[in-house]
């Protein structure tokens, strides 16, 4: 391993980045230098400190990546940063826990495991036979501490220990959470929250390969290619470049939030970017346009004798659908599936412009017709604001 090269890319994410390939295509050129990986692996965990020094510099110029993208994409500030090596002198611990409750056993070539054959989950290998750690016993780590200190740190209760983690780590954590169960932890509150691969149309995604494309230049090109349609369709509009970054971020979050999270993905920008169909710029477009009817109303007065307006079928079909938000956002929180929500809001965007296509709002001679059909127009448009917000994406007023 070429430690000079590693040393020179600290601070520099692409270059960061690009090393990683190079260093991914050697090993599979020469099965020898994953050898030569491994044995630098266990040397970073007995205390190298040039290998120190390397890793934490490698995790400075990441974090400081991921918070910068964090700040972009709009989510929500974290309270905690506990990286891996945060639990690095809380593995001792968890392995005499597994000694004394005799599940901790030694195999063949001198890796040490928890025997879960008898569920059907195979070996959950703690200690390699080179004596380097796993991922799964830094994850038994993590839950003893989320589960013993955590909850005594913050004053309250554990809600949910959630692991956003791809499909590929399945089968892992029902190895964690069973060995978990086994030295007696209440597992219910502990769940891995799955999701598929994103892919290009050319082919799967693969930072070892390099067949990747960052965050940061997927978001600019959103936002270029959303600026272009902005000006075709709206050339007048004020405040482009901020609606542009708006409609952009949408595009790709939404993009990714419609869809079961269990699900693989094929990215193509022009599903993504589109003004009809299930896309983030069409809930936007859907809510600028009744905001630009309540502005030309001026405002919308609930009738003073409902009793007495006659709903026809499309107005009954936004009372129902506005009826069902609650019920979406309870499903997408309980089953953590946003697309459950996602495709709510498209479903009532699509039933609003049924109905204004159907009847009149602004030209209804009847007065009070008018005014109850722009009681749902507003509330269409409020439903869409707030499901929106609730998936990190902006209702602009207008498009």
């Amino acid at each position: 391993m070429d430690k000079k090269k590693w040393t020179a890319v600290i601070g520099d994410i692409q270059s960061s980045a690009q090393a990683y390939i190079e260093q991914s295509s050697a090993i599979e050129a020469d099965p020898a230098k994953r050898e030569e990986g491994k044995q630098e692996f266990v040397k970073l965990e007995q205390g190298d400190a040039e290998n120190r020094k390397i890793w934490k510099g490698l995790v400075e110029t990441a974090k400081k990546e991921i918070e910068k993208m964090s700040e972009a994409l709009e989510l929500l500030k974290f309270d905690h940063h506990f990286g891996e090596s945060f639990y690095e002198d809380k593995m001792p611990a968890i392995l005499e826990r597994l000694k004394q409750k005799d599940l901790l056993h030694t195999g063949d070539t001198g890796e040490q495991y928890v025997d879960l054959e008898q569920y059907g989950l195979g070996r959950l290998i703690c200690i390699k036979s080179d004596g380097a750690t796993t991922y799964e016993l830094r994850d038994l780590a993590t839950l003893a501490f989320r589960y013993d200190t955590f909850p005594k740190q913050e004053k309250s209760e554990l809600a949910w220990n959630l692991y956003v983690v791809d499909n590929r780590q399945a089968h892992d954590f029902k190895q964690v959470f069973k060995t978990m169960e086994m030295l007696g932890y209440d597992v219910a509150k502990s769940k891995h929250v799955s999701f598929g691969f994103m892919s290009l149309p050319e082919g799967a995604l693969s930072t070892r390969k390099g067949n990747i494309v960052s965050l940061e230049s997927l978001l600019e090109e959103a936002k270029s290619r959303a600026k272009k349609i902005i000006e075709q369709k709206n050339p007048e509009l004020k405040k482009k470049d901020e609606i542009a970054e708006q409609v952009g971020l949408a595009a790709v979050k939404y993009f990714d939030l419609k869809h079961n999270r269990h699900s693989d993905i094929v990215f193509k920008w022009d599903e993504v970017l589109a003004f009809e169909g299930n896309t983030g710029p069409y809930l936007q477009y859907t809510h600028a346009r009744l905001k630009s009817i309540l502005r030309k109303a001026k405002a919308a007065r609930p009738p003073k004798l409902l009793k007495e307006v006659l709903v026809g079928k499309e107005e009954r079909a936004v009372m129902v659908k506005l009826a069902q938000f609650e019920d979406a956002v309870l499903d997408a929180a309980t089953d953590f599936l946003p697309n459950i929500l996602a495709n709510y809001l498209y479903n009532l965007a699509e039933t609003v412009n049924a109905f204004y296509h159907a009847v009149p709002v602004m030209q209804e001679a009847d007065e009070q017709k008018k005014q109850f059909r722009l009681v749902l127009v507003s509330a269409s448009a409020q439903v869409l604001k707030n499901g929106l917000g609730l998936l990190g994406i902006e209702a602009p007023e207008e498009m």
